[in-house]
């Protein structure tokens, strides 16, 4: 920590010492733990349609070996932010997981109820033409579990 010092009067050799408020105040959040928030990493929460706009959007027909976005928009508020999102292809399904991280208030603390929708993107290409599945892993709103969305995908040549 950095100290400034004075000397207690003129010629002195003996100083006077205190810490810099600007200098104190990220010591002593660090201190209450305040410097890191705790967060949980949770798959994201959807709503069926927000404002007319589908929560996940797949693409009924691609291209084989054709990249396509499939977009899942999650709902969260102030303690929660967007996340990564995780993707995996394996043949003719592919799976995707949006995470979002929830912040835990500390006790006498909360967060203030606002809504926000975070966009996940997920890039895909099947490698041959048939039927494929897009799978998403997400929350509904009152569920702790996470559910599987599947959309059937027309790979043509």
């Amino acid at each position: 920590m950095r100290m400034i010092c004075f000397p207690v009067r003129a010629g002195a050799t003996v100083r006077r010492c205190r810490a810099s408020a600007a200098l104190l105040v990220p010591v002593a959040l660090a201190a209450c733990g305040i410097s890191e928030p705790i967060e949980d990493r949770l798959v994201g929460i959807v709503d069926e349609e927000s404002e007319g706009v589908p929560a996940v959007s797949v693409p009924e027909e691609v291209g084989v070996a054709e990249a396509f976005e499939v977009t899942v928009r999650t709902v969260g508020g102030a303690c929660v932010r967007k996340g990564e999102t995780e993707v995996e292809v394996d043949g003719d399904t592919a799976t995707i997981t949006p995470y979002d991280h929830f912040a835990v208030p500390r006790p006498g603390l909360g967060c203030i109820p606002t809504a926000e929708t975070f966009q996940h993107t997920a890039e895909l290409t099947f490698a041959s033409a048939g039927d494929a599945w897009v799978v998403v892993h997400v929350r509904e709103r009152a569920a702790d579990e996470a559910t599987e969305l599947r959309y059937p995908v027309r790979v043509v040549p």
